[in-house]
C-alpha cells in the first residue's frame, strides 16, 4: 500500500471524526478570507467614489479666499488631449419658499463648456445650460423637493476681494439671494452630479450655473477661484507641466495686482484690489517708494480739529526731506485750517479694526517739521480704492467700515473733497505708519515707480521673476493618485481581522481539540503502527499528511465560505451595522489574489494548529498507546515550566502597564490591551500547574464528590486547559469591549462632557463677521438679547478641509481647521483632554509650530498622530506652516478638525473673514433656536443639538464594538459547545469507572454532580481568568472622565456565559450517563 492511499483510506475511514476539524477549518478560513475582502470591499467603494466625485480630473487649483483670471485656462494650454477649466465654487444655502425646505453647505458651482470635458460623458454632446438655469445632483433634489422645471433660491456669501475683516472694509451687502429654475437633475456619474475635490463620507449637495453668468451676479466678471486639469498623460507629469506653464503665463491680475500708468503725473502705481500690499510683494518690488495710506478721524490741535481725511505713510525719497520717527509733513490746506506751524504738536486719533470687527480708537502725537502744497501731481492717487468712499460725490455720503458721524462735516471739508478727493493732507514716515496701520493684510497701499515708456512691461516682468505663482496660491495638485488607490484612514481587512480574532482562535482551538479526539482514538492503531517499525517521526507525519488534507479542504471551503461571510458582514454594513461607515454605502468586491491570500492563510493557521496537537506523538510509547493511553510529560516539569511562564508574562503584564501609563491615544490603548493578554496568559499557565498539581495529588482530592470531580479534570489537561482558554479569551473579549462602549448622553449638560456642555453646534454657509457676544454684534444681527445673552456662544473661524472625523472612511491630508480665542473655552472648563494640560496650550508656541487641539479620534485613527507629532498645513500663501499636537479632546462634538488660536488662524490665513462654527450655551433651547435661525437665516446657519451630534460620532466606535461582540458571541458559542464536546469525551471515556462508582452505590444524581463539578471548575477558571485580564485592558477607558466599567453588562456577560456553560455540561453529561452503565463496567 503506498503512503497516499494509507492517508485516503484513513481520512475515509475516520470521515466521522474528522467533519468537526474540518468544520472548525472552514470556520477559520472563512472569517480569514471574508476579512480580508471586507478590506477589498472597502477599497473599492472609494475607488468608485473617487471615479464618481473626480471623473478625469487628475489635479486642481484651489484658490480658497482669492480669485485669479478664468483666461488663465486657456492661457496654460499643453496641447489638444489635456484640458483645463476654471469654475467659480461657493458656499450657498438653498430654499423652497412654497414648501419651506431648506438645504444648507450646497456647493454653487459655475461652470462653461470646458467643465465636460473633464466628464465621462456618453455622448459627444456636452449638456447646455441658460441663464438662470441649474443642473442640481439627486441628493439636493430629494432634500428640497425639486424636479426638472421647479423654481428654487439660493442664498450666497456675496463674495468681495477685499476681505470683509479688512480695515476700512464694508460690512454691507454681505449676502445675495439668487432664483433659479432646474434644468435637469442628474444623477449621472457620467455627468458628475456628485464633483467634489474632496473626500467625504456623502456626496455633496451640487448646483450647476453658467459660469459668466454666477461671474456677473457675484460682480466677479472673468474671475474663478479654482481650476481642473486631466489629460492623456500621467498625473506627476500633468502637474509639474502645468505649474511650470502656469509660472510662464500668469499675470499680476491673477494676484489681484494691478499696474496704473499716469504718464500726466509721471508715476506708475502698484495696486491691489485687496487695499493692502502684503510683505510678498513689497520684498519683489525695487527701485521705488513705498506708500501707506490710512483715514485719520481726526487731526487736532487744542480745540480745532479737522475730521476724516487720508494720511500717509511715505519711504525715504518722496519728499526731499521725508519725515522720519514722529515727524510730520502737513499740507498748506490743513496748515491753514488748523492753524498750526513747525514745531507744534498734533494728535491724530485713528481706528484700528479687530478681531469681530470690533473697531478701537487709538491717538498718537506727531510734530510738525515743515509744510507742502496741497496738492501735487499724483498726490490724490496715493488713496486706494477704499469701498464706500472712492465712488462718492460728497463726503457725508461716506461709507467706511469704521464709525462716521456725518454731523462733523465741515463746509470747508466737503469743499476739500470736491476739490482734492483723497489727497492726503498729512505725510509720516513708512515705518512709523506700518507701526500704527499695518494688519495682517498687508503693509502698504501702493509702491510708486517714475514713469517711462515702456517701464510698464520691464516692471511686470520684474515681479514676475521675483514672485513664485505658489506664494498666491497658484498651484496645481494632485488629486486623483491618492483617491484612486482607495486607501482609507484604517485598513478595514486588518480590522476586521481583529474584530474577528477571537471568533477565529475559538474555531482553531475547537478544531485542535476535535482532531486530537480522532487520533487519541486511534492510539491502539499508532501504537501498533510503532510496534510494528514506524518511527515516531513518520507517525507523525501520517497524521500532519492527514491534517494537511483537512486544512486544505478547509481552507478552500472557507475561502468560498468567507465570500458568503463578506456579502453578510456588506449587507450589514449597508443596514444594521451602517454606523460603522457613517451611514454611507459599501459595494461587494474581492480581488482574486485576496481569495489566494486567504486560502493560504487559511490552511496554514490549520495546518498549524493541527502541527501543534500533534507533535507529541513522536516521543509517544508504543505499549501506552496500544493499551488506549498517550504520554503526557511528567507534571511536575510542566507545571514548573507553567508557572515560570506565568511569572514572565505576569511581569511583562505590570511592566507593559507601566510603561504604558504617561503613553498616548492608539499606543496608549494598544499597550494596555496587550498586557491584558499577557495577564491572561499567565492566567492560563498558572491553570495549567494547577490541573497539573491536582493530577498527582492523592488523599483530601477524594474527600468529596466535588474534590473528586476537580481532580478529574486534571486527567486530560490539555483538553480542560483548551476549555479554560476559549471561555477566558470570550469573556476577555465581551468584557474588554463593551468597557468602550460610549454613552453620548452621560453627563452630557456638563462642561467634561463630549458636548463641553453646550446645546447646539452651528454651522454656517457665509460667515458671521461680528461677536455675537457683545452687545454691538447682537444689534447688527438684529439678534434678541434675552435669548442669546452674553457670552453664550464660542465662535470658531474656519478654513475649509477634509472632513477628518469618523464618519468618513476615506484617508484624509488637510483636515478642516477652526481658529478660536482660547480663553473663551478655557473660561468655561469646555471639554475634557485626554492628553494635554488645558486650552492655554494653544497659547504656547514651541519654535515655529502651531499648537492644535485634537480629538483623540481624528488624531488617532484618521490622522494616525500623537501628542507632540508636526504636520505640515498649506497656508493662504501657498506654502506650508507647521502645526504641532498639543493635546487630545476626549471623545468630542469637535471630531475631525484642528483647532488652533485665533491669533495664530488670522496671521496664517488673513482672508478667511468671520465666523462660520459656533458651540452655543442656552437655559431654553427653543427660544435659542428660534431667534438664531430667524436673525441667520441668510447666512445658512444649521443648529444641530450637540448630543446628537456626539451620538452621530459616537454611533461609529459603539457599532464597531457591536460588531465586536457579536462575532466575540459566536466565539463564546464555540467555547460553549467545545465545553460541552469535551464534558461528553470526557463521560464516554469513563463511562466504566462512572460504572464502577454506580455498583459501589452511588446514585445518578450524584454521578451528574461530580460531572457538573469537575468541569463547573473549568467553566469558573475561564471566568475569573477572562474577568482579570479584561479589568487590566480596559485600564485606560477606567481612568477617562465619565467612563466607567459596566457592572451592569459585566454582570449579564457573566451570568449569561455561566449559564450557558453550565447548560453544555448538563446536557452532555445527560446525554453520556443516560442507559446503563453495567455494560460498560463489564468491558473494563
Amino acid at each position: 500500500m503506498t503512503l497516499g492511499r494509507l492517508i485516503f483510506n484513513s481520512l475515509t475511514h475516520h470521515a466521522r471524526s474528522h467533519l468537526g476539524t474540518l468544520l472548525g477549518a472552514i470556520v477559520a478560513g472563512a472569517v480569514l478570507t471574508g476579512s480580508l475582502v471586507v478590506g477589498d470591499s472597502v477599497k473599492r467603494t472609494l475607488q468608485n467614489q473617487a471615479e464618481q466625485r473626480l471623473g478625469h480630473i487628475q489635479a486642481a487649483l484651489v484658490q480658497h479666499d482669492r480669485f485669479f483670471r478664468g483666461d488663465l485656462a486657456n492661457a496654460i494650454a499643453l496641447d489638444d488631449k489635456t484640458h483645463f477649466a476654471p469654475i467659480l465654487k461657493l458656499n450657498a444655502a438653498g430654499y423652497v419658499t412654497d414648501t419651506k425646505k431648506r438645504a444648507n453647505q450646497i456647493q454653487l458651482i459655475g461652470i462653461d463648456d470646458s467643465f465636460w470635458r473633464h466628464a465621462r460623458l456618453k455622448s459627444n454632446r456636452p449638456p447646455t445650460l441658460k441663464d438662470g438655469e441649474a443642473f442640481i445632483n439627486r441628493l439636493l433634489a430629494v432634500q428640497l423637493g425639486l424636479k426638472a422645471g421647479d423654481e428654487f433660491s439660493l442664498r450666497i456669501a456675496k463674495p468681495s476681494v477685499l476681505p470683509r475683516d479688512a480695515p476700512l472694509s464694508v460690512a454691507e451687502d454681505l449676502t445675495a439671494r439668487l432664483t433659479l429654475t432646474v434644468a435637469k437633475v442628474t444623477g449621472a456619474d457620467s455627468e458628475l452630479a456628485n464633483f467634489s475635490l474632496r473626500p467625504g463620507a456623502v456626496p455633496p449637495f451640487n448646483v450647476f450655473v453658467p459660469l459668466a453668468w454666477l461671474q456677473k451676479q457675484a460682480e466677479l466678471t472673468n474671475r474663478a477661484n479654482a481650476m481642473l486639469a486631466s489629460g492623456l498623460m500621467p498625473t506627476k507629469e500633468l502637474v509639474r507641466s502645468a505649474n511650470a506653464k502656469i509660472k510662464n503665463e500668469w499675470r499680476l491680475a491673477d494676484a489681484e495686482l494691478m499696474l496704473i500708468e499716469n504718464g500726466n503725473d509721471n508715476v506708475i502705481d502698484l495696486r491691489t484690489d485687496r487695499i493692502f500690499l502684503d510683505a510678498n510683494t513689497l520684498k519683489a518690488t525695487d527701485d521705488s517708494q513705498t506708500a501707506l495710506t490710512y483715514i485719520a478721524n481726526e487731526f487736532r490741535i487744542g480745540t480745532n480739529a479737522v475730521p476724516y481725511s487720508m494720511i500717509a505713510g511715505v519711504s525715504e525719497g518722496f519728499f526731499e526731506n521725508t519725515p522720519t520717527g514722529d515727524e510730520m509733513l502737513i499740507t498748506q490746506w490743513l496748515k491753514d485750517d488748523i492753524g498750526a506751524k513747525v514745531g507744534d504738536k498734533i494728535e491724530v486719533n485713528y481706528y484700528v479694526l479687530g478681531l469681530n470687527r470690533q473697531l478701537e480708537e487709538y491717538p498718537y502725537t506727531f510734530t510738525v517739521t515743515g509744510i507742502v502744497p496741497t496738492e501735487e501731481p499724483g498726490w490724490r492717487e496715493l488713496m486706494p480704492n477704499f469701498p464706500g468712499i472712492v465712488d462718492k460725490d460728497n463726503l457725508r455720503d461716506w461709507n467706511p467700515g469704521i464709525d462716521f458721524d456725518s454731523s462733523r462735516i465741515r463746509d470747508q471739508d466737503e469743499e476739500y473733497w470736491k476739490q482734492h478727493r483723497g489727497t492726503p493732507k498729512a505725510f509720516v514716515a513708512l515705518a512709523t505708519g506700518q507701526k500704527l496701520w499695518a494688519n495682517r493684510y498687508g503693509e502698504a497701499t501702493t509702491v510708486r515707480y517714475t514713469f517711462a515708456k515702456g517701464k510698464r512691461a520691464q516692471i511686470e516682468s520684474s515681479l514676475k521673476e521675483q514672485l513664485s505663482p505658489a506664494q498666491i496660491g497658484l498651484v496645481f495638485r494632485d488629486v486623483r493618485t491618492e483617491a484612486i488607490t482607495g486607501q482609507s484612514a484604517s485598513d478595514f481587512g486588518g480590522l476586521f481581522i481583529g474584530l474577528s480574532f477571537f471568533l477565529m482562535l475559538a474555531a482553531l482551538i475547537l478544531m485542535g481539540l476535535l482532531f486530537v479526539f480522532g487520533v487519541e482514538q486511534r492510539a491502539p492503531q499508532i501504537g501498533t503502527l510503532l510496534a510494528i517499525g514506524f518511527t515516531g517521526k513518520t507517525i507523525r507525519n501520517l497524521l500532519l499528511a492527514e491534517g494537511f488534507v483537512l486544512a486544505l479542504l478547509g481552507a478552500l471551503l472557507g475561502a468560498w465560505a468567507g465570500l458568503a461571510y463578506t456579502r453578510s458582514l456588506v449587507g450589514l454594513l449597508n443596514s444594521d451595522w451602517g454606523g460603522a461607515i457613517g451611514n454611507g454605502s459599501i459595494v461587494y468586491h474581492a480581488e482574486p489574489f485576496t481569495v489566494l491570500y486567504g486560502v493560504l492563510g487559511g490552511l496554514f493557521v490549520a495546518l498549524f494548529t493541527i502541527w501543534l496537537t500533534v507533535r507529541k506523538f513522536s516521543r509517544a510509547n508504543a505499549i501506552a498507546l496500544i493499551q488506549g493511553q498517550t504520554a503526557p510529560l511528567a507534571a511536575a516539569k510542566a507545571g514548573h515550566k507553567a508557572l515560570f511562564t506565568a511569572l514572565i508574562c505576569a511581569v511583562g503584564a505590570i511592566a507593559l502597564g507601566f510603561a504604558m501609563n504617561d503613553a498616548q491615544g492608539q499606543m496608549k490603548a494598544g499597550g494596555f490591551f496587550g498586557a491584558g493578554m499577557l495577564l491572561l496568559v499567565s492566567c492560563l499557565c498558572v491553570c495549567h500547574a494547577w490541573l497539573g498539581k491536582l493530577a498527582t495529588a492523592g488523599g483530601a482530592s477524594f474527600a468529596s464528590l466535588s474534590a473528586m470531580g476537580w481532580r478529574g479534570s486534571a486527567r486530560r489537561r490539555g483538553r480542560s486547559l483548551a476549555c479554560i482558554g476559549l471561555l477566558a479569551c470570550g469573556v476577555f473579549l465581551l468584557i474588554a469591549v463593551g468597557a468602550f462602549r460610549l454613552d453620548p448622553n452621560e453627563g452630557a449638560g456638563q462642561r467634561w462632557s463630549g458636548t463641553g456642555g453646550f446645546t447646539y453646534f452651528g454651522q454656517s454657509d457665509v460667515p458671521v463677521l461680528f461677536d455675537l457676544n457683545t452687545k454691538k454684534g447682537r444689534e447688527e444681527m438684529a439678534l434678541d438679547a434675552d435669548a442669546i445673552p452674553a457670552k453664550s456662544l464660542v465662535q470658531f473661524r474656519v478654513r475649509a478641509g477634509d472632513d477628518a472625523s469618523c464618519l468618513n472612511l476615506n484617508q484624509t491630508r488637510e483636515p478642516r481647521l477652526l481658529g478660536v480665542n482660547p480663553k473663551s473655552l478655557e473660561e468655561k472648563k469646555a471639554f475634557t483632554f485626554a492628553q494635554g494640560t488645558g486650552w492655554e496650550v494653544l497659547n504656547n508656541s514651541e519654535g515655529d509650530a502651531v499648537p492644535a487641539v485634537v480629538d483623540m479620534n481624528t488624531g488617532m485613527w484618521m490622522l494616525h498622530v500623537k501628542v507632540g507629532d508636526v504636520i505640515d498645513y498649506p497656508d493662504e500663501s501657498g506654502g506650508t506652516f507647521k502645526i504641532r499636537i498639543a493635546g487630545f479632546l476626549a471623545n468630542s462634538v469637535l471630531q475631525g478638525d484642528l483647532i488652533i488660536s485665533e491669533k495664530q488662524f488670522v496671521k496664517h490665513f488673513p482672508s478667511a473673514s468671520g465666523y462660520r462654527v459656533f458651540l452655543i450655551d442656552s437655559t431654553d433651547p427653543k427660544a435659542t433656536d428660534a431667534a438664531l435661525s430667524f436673525a441667520l437665516e441668510d447666512y445658512g446657519l444649521e443648529l444641530t443639538p450637540a448630543t446628537r451630534r456626539l451620538a452621530e460620532f459616537s454611533q461609529v466606535q459603539n457599532t464597531y464594538l457591536d460588531i465586536f461582540q457579536a462575532l466575540g458571541g459566536l466565539a463564546l458559542l464555540l467555547g460553549s459547545v467545545g465545553l460541552g464536546v469535551v464534558v461528553l469525551r470526557n463521560v464516554l471515556e469513563r463511562r466504566g469507572e462512572l460504572a464502577l462508582l454506580a455498583a459501589v452505590g452511588f446514585r445518578k444524581s450524584a454521578l451528574h454532580w461530580l460531572v457538573l463539578a469537575e468541569h463547573g471548575g473549568l467553566l469558573v477558571l475561564g471566568l475569573t481568568g477572562g474577568i482579570i485580564s479584561a479589568a487590566v485592558a480596559v485600564w485606560p477607558a477606567l481612568s477617562n472622565p465619565g467612563q466607567g466599567m459596566p457592572l451592569k453588562l459585566l454582570a449579564w456577560t457573566v451570568g449569561g456565559i455561566l449559564l450557558s456553560g453550565l447548560l453544555w455540561t448538563w446536557l452532555a453529561a445527560v446525554t453520556a450517563l443516560r442507559g446503563k452503565l453495567l455494560p460498560a463496567l463489564r468491558n473494563e
